[in-house]
């Protein structure tokens, strides 16, 4: 029976381990920010904002009965 060799897939492409372990730079949203960080309250107090934001034109629209 023949061993298998298993490879990284980082060796089999040709790239460097330096370029591989190095973090890319990626821009996120501060509620991508607090779900990598997986911080809750942070996520919570986005919500939040967002939420009561949402609210104030709903009442406006709800308010015009032109709008129904």
């Amino acid at each position: 029976m023949a061993m298998k060799l298993l490879v990284p897939s980082h060796v089999l492409l040709g790239i460097s381990q330096e370029t591989t372990s190095s973090k890319p730079t990626i821009l996120l949203s501060p509620l991508g920010e607090a779900c990598s960080r997986m911080d809750l309250t942070a996520i919570h107090e986005i919500l939040e904002k967002t939420r009561n934001k949402d609210d104030e034109g709903i009442a406006n629209d709800v308010s015009n009965p032109y709008l129904l």
